[in-house]
């Protein structure tokens, strides 16, 4: 059995106090590798790996855990930059004994251009924005947030980054370097670029009927074709693998161009598209249904329940958002 005596006993009052069973968790039997501290701080044993999540007061946190076992390997989970950072500067100062991952959660908010203190982990600490690194990755703000980097930043966060996580920033960062073979598109204006980005994706990539059921939704086992790194590379994806393709392609370092995603629903399917902020207007992209540049429109018709919380979530906020309804045509939404 793994020693967590000392991390699972009251230290002295000047310390980080660890309260075995200090109270059942809400809808949690009792469990004797479950337990909260006086900070809040939630720890989960797994075999040799322990979960530690809820951050909030950390000052000691780090020393702490340097108490225990060293066989035990740590995982935190973090859903906030001030925390990350925070971390980061006590894993530099006193430094851990153990090998550590900090997972980066998906609705972690990170404006870009946002520094994160990458360059402060010890070697034996390695960030991951994926949990489950053997499946295609949800949606992320730190996915995007990697392709805003300069060159010497990027690889200094690239080498703090578990291999599997650091393999895929490495592809879809050459998807963007790409575009630097093309100055004259990087000279044109965000509209112009946006649709330029848009055309090439209408002929080069296709929709993955193969990925889908009869009725329309995702297979079980198709999530692949959600992901933009593999839509580039097979020329193929469902519509939130093609849309967050042409994110990658307009919201980056090189580009420039504010493109969001945009999810609800179209009729009864989930659906994904793009929306782009320019001049402080919205323009509306979905290459699903071949509608390009439409300007000042919030979609209705078969779209509702939209989303917006990819602009939300990179803490982007536009000057102005301009709504209109659309004009019906024919029985058409144009």
């Amino acid at each position: 059995m793994n020693n967590l005596k000392n991390i699972q006993e009251p230290l002295n009052s000047n310390e980080h106090k660890i309260v075995s069973y200090q109270r059942p968790l809400p809808n949690h039997p009792v469990d004797k590798n479950v337990w909260l501290d006086k900070y809040n701080i939630l720890y989960e044993l797994d075999g040799t790996i322990l979960n530690v999540s809820r951050l909030q007061e950390i000052k000691s946190l780090v020393s702490h855990l340097n108490k225990i076992d060293a066989s035990i390997t740590i995982h935190f989970h973090v859903k906030d930059v001030s925390i990350f950072n925070e971390l980061c500067r006590e894993l530099n100062r006193q430094g851990l004994n153990k090998n550590a991952t900090i997972y980066l959660m998906n609705d972690t908010p990170i404006k870009k251009l946002q520094w994160l203190d990458f360059e402060l982990l010890p070697n034996n600490v390695k960030v991951s924005n994926n949990e489950k690194e053997d499946m295609y990755p949800q949606d992320n703000a730190f996915d995007w947030w990697l392709l805003w980097l300069n060159s010497q930043d990027f690889n200094t966060v690239v080498s703090k980054l578990t291999p599997i996580v650091a393999k895929r920033s490495r592809e879809m960062r050459s998807i963007v370097d790409m575009l630097k073979k093309y100055p004259r598109l990087l000279k044109k204006s965000s509209l112009e670029k946006t649709n330029i980005i848009f055309d090439v994706l209408s002929r080069c990539t296709k929709y993955d009927y193969s990925a889908t059921n009869s009725d329309g939704t995702l297979k079980d086992n198709a999530h692949y074709s959600q992901d933009p790194l593999y839509t580039y590379k097979n020329g193929t994806g469902v519509c939130a693998g093609r849309a967050r393709l042409m994110r990658v392609l307009l919201n980056n370092y090189l580009m420039q161009v504010e493109c969001f995603l945009a999810s609800g629903m179209y009729g009864p399917l989930q659906h994904e598209w793009n929306e782009v902020y320019i001049g402080g207007e919205v323009f509306y992209y979905d290459l699903s249904f071949a509608r390009k540049n439409c300007p000042n429109i919030e979609l209705t018709g078969p779209y509702h329940d939209i989303s917006h919380s990819d602009a939300n979530r990179c803490c982007y906020v536009p000057k102005k958002k301009v709504v209109v309804k659309q004009k019906k045509k024919d029985g058409i939404y144009e």
